[in-house]
C-alpha cells in the first residue's frame, strides 16, 4: 500500500528523470509503431513518394532513376530529393540492396515524425504535467494518421512536424524579450525551411508568425525575417543552381499548375474535399474530435488557426 501510494505522488509530483522516462518510452513506441507500420504494409500511398523524392534521390546518388514531367519542367525544389541521396548513400555503404538503403531512409523519416510527439508531450506538461503529457504524447503516439504518414517520404511528412514545432514555440514566447528574440529568430529559421519544403502551407505559416509577432510587433517581425530569409536565401540559391532561376520550385510551380492548369490533367478533387472526406473517413467519431476541438481551441487557438489555415488553403485551391 505504501508502494503504491509512493508511485501516485511521484505520478503527481515528477521529477526531471521521472519526465524523461516518460518521454523516451512514447518516442520509443512511436519510432517502433511507424516503422511497423511501413515494413507491415509495404506499399506508397501515393505516387509522389517514389516519384518525387525516391527515384530522383536514386539519380542523384547512382545516375539512374525515373525522370517524371515535374522534374523535366523544374518545378520542385532538391533540397529533400539531396538529403535523400545523403541517407541512401550512407546505408548503401553497407549494401546496395534497395531493402537496406530503403530502410534507412524510413528510418530517419520516422525519426523526424518524432517532433509531433514531443510536441504533443511539452503542451500536456504544460497544462496538466505529466498525465496531461502522457495523455496528449500518448495521442499523438496511436493517432492512426501520424503512424500511418510518419516515415512517407512526402515533403508533408517532413513538413508537418516542423510546422508543430514551430506553432509550439511560438506559443510559448519567454518573457525577457532577449530571449523571446532568440526564441522569435529560430521560429523564423523553421518556418522559412518548411517554405522551402513545402511553400503550400505559407498561409498557415503566417498564422504562426504574426503569433510569435505579437508584441513588440516591429522588432520581432525584423528577427523573425532574418530568421527565415537563411533556408529561404538557401532555397533560392539551390533553385538557381539546380534548375536555372532563384525560387524556380515557388514561382514556376505555382504557374504550371494554377495558370497553366496541369495538375488538373491527373484529376481535380471537389473544393471542399478535406472537410467532406474527414467526416466520410471518421463517421461517429467526428462528434468526440469536434468536442475536444473546441475544448482545445479555447486554451490554445494557435494550433487550431493552423490546421483550419491548411484546411483552407487546401479545399479553396482544387487539385
Amino acid at each position: 500500500m505504501t508502494h503504491e501510494v509512493g508511485l501516485m505522488r511521484s505520478w503527481a509530483t515528477p521529477d526531471a528523470r521521472t519526465r524523461s522516462v516518460v518521454l523516451f518510452s512514447l518516442l520509443l513506441t512511436a519510432y517502433a509503431l511507424r516503422l511497423t507500420e511501413v515494413a507491415v504494409m509495404g506499399s506508397t500511398h501515393q505516387p509522389d513518394e517514389v516519384f518525387q523524392t525516391l527515384e530522383p534521390a536514386h539519380r542523384l546518388w547512382t545516375g539512374q532513376g525515373v525522370v517524371t514531367w515535374e522534374w523535366r519542367d523544374g518545378i520542385r525544389s532538391w533540397l529533400l530529393p539531396a538529403f535523400i541521396a545523403g541517407v541512401m548513400k550512407v546505408f548503401g555503404a553497407i549494401s546496395v540492396s534497395p531493402r537496406v538503403y530503403l530502410a534507412g531512409v524510413y528510418s530517419v523519416f520516422a525519426a523526424s515524425s518524432l517532433l509531433i510527439v514531443y510536441v504533443g508531450f511539452r503542451v500536456g506538461e504544460r497544462f496538466q504535467g505529466l498525465s496531461g503529457a502522457f495523455v496528449v504524447g500518448g495521442s499523438c503516439v496511436v493517432w492512426p494518421d501520424l503512424v500511418y504518414f510518419g516515415a512517407r517520404t512526402l515533403t508533408e511528412a517532413v513538413a508537418a512536424p516542423l510546422l508543430a514545432l514551430a506553432a509550439y514555440l511560438a506559443l510559448f514566447i519567454p518573457s525577457a524579450e532577449s530571449e523571446a528574440r532568440r526564441r522569435v529568430f529560430w521560429i523564423g529559421l523553421i518556418l522559412g525551411l518548411i517554405f522551402v519544403l513545402r511553400f503550400h502551407l505559407s498561409l498557415a505559416l503566417l498564422v504562426i508568425a504574426v503569433s510569435a509577432c505579437r508584441t513588440h510587433v516591429r522588432q520581432r517581425w525584423l528577427v523573425l525575417i532574418a530568421g527565415a530569409a537563411i533556408p529561404v536565401g538557401a532555397g533560392g540559391l539551390l533553385d538557381w543552381i539546380t534548375l536555372g532561376t532563384p525560387f524556380q520550385a515557388v514561382w514556376k510551380n505555382v504557374w504550371a499548375n494554377i495558370i497553366e492548369g496541369r495538375s488538373s490533367e491527373f484529376g481535380v478533387q471537389r473544393r471542399l474535399f478535406f472537410p467532406l472526406e474527414s467526416f466520410h473517413e471518421l463517421g461517429l467519431a467526428i462528434l468526440p474530435i469536434l468536442i475536444f476541438l473546441i475544448v482545445g481551441a479555447r486554451r490554445i487557438p494557435l494550433f487550431v488557426a493552423c490546421a483550419a489555415a491548411v484546411w483552407l488553403t487546401f479545399s479553396l485551391i482544387p487539385h
